[in-house]
């Protein structure tokens, strides 16, 4: 079955989908192993792994959590807890196993 780049729907996509109806120019702090910005167009992009302290990074309007692996470190994970404690918002993409169910996005205000 021959598929084309745009037919390819990822947690990715979904997520770029979601920010830019959500929260429209919005800064994302992402914490993901691996680049993905390729899957997020018009979405603007701070890897975590830009980063590696002592002081944090400028305070974004969004904290997108992706897969884990290295980036997740103590530091990094501080950063996005102090600013989620201060109301940052926050999605978390997910990735849902083969099945019925389609892959998508959680999101939630940081403090409720």
């Amino acid at each position: 079955m021959a598929v084309r780049s745009d037919e390819v729907i990822t947690a990715a996509v979904l997520t770029a989908h979601y920010v830019r109806s959500r929260y429209p120019h919005a800064r994302c702090f992402l914490v993901n192993s691996g680049q993905i910005a390729e899957d997020m167009p018009g979405i603007d992009i701070v890897y975590s792994s830009e980063f590696s302290g002592p002081k944090a990074p400028e305070t974004p309007d969004v904290v997108l959590l992706g897969g884990a692996g290295p980036e997740y470190s103590h530091l990094t994970l501080s950063w996005v807890y102090d600013w989620m404690a201060q109301g940052c918002l926050w999605s978390r993409c997910i990735a849902v196993p083969p099945g019925p169910r389609p892959t998508g996005c959680v999101s939630t205000p940081a403090c409720t």
